[in-house]
């Protein structure tokens, strides 16, 4: 999906923004537009929905172009830019972890969702700490169990209690 289809569509149900921004469209734009740029660099390398060469050109012109000129970025880069490359390094371990051990594939879907941080922090900025711990709770809610498939076919047993997940191998 092009990248206006997707802000028109989709970034609207993006909670996580949405509160995060607050009234600060640069905010928010910068939050989509990441957030786009991050699915489609996924599914490239995942290979579970290939980018089409139209959606690797607005990825491009997106990072490239349209987020270094936004000036949410420009006023934040020294706060922005250094969690950004933390996710992304979380991102780039994740991929590595989801192919090792049990306990690494769990870390590993705790690391691949560092870059909600981003969500986090753009509500520190634009709205202070009470709003920055709103959208944390509202994030809590996008976590799903996900990572249970990826310890299928291996020693481990999953069950259920009635206070939370319980691993027991």
């Amino acid at each position: 999906m092009r990248f206006t289809e997707w802000e028109e569509r989709v970034a609207p149900k993006l909670m996580g923004a949405v509160i995060a921004a607050g009234d600060n469209k640069d905010a928010f734009n910068y939050l989509i537009q990441q957030g786009y740029c991050t699915r489609i660099i996924d599914n490239l390398y995942d290979q579970d929905y290939p980018p089409t060469n139209e959606e690797l050109m607005d990825v491009s012109k997106l990072l490239f172009s349209v987020i270094p000129s936004n000036p949410f970025y420009q006023e934040h880069i020294k706060t922005l830019q250094p969690v950004a490359s933390m996710a992304w390094e979380a991102w780039e371990q994740s991929n590595e972890l989801c192919k090792m051990t049990c306990t690494d594939r769990i870390y590993a879907h705790v690391f691949r969702d560092q870059i909600n941080y981003m969500n986090e922090l753009v509500a520190l900025l634009t709205q202070g700490y009470e709003k920055m711990v709103e959208v944390r709770k509202e994030l809590e809610h996008t976590f799903s169990d996900s990572w249970m498939k990826s310890l299928e076919g291996t020693n481990v047993k999953l069950e259920y209690t009635p206070y939370g997940d319980n691993i027991q191998s």
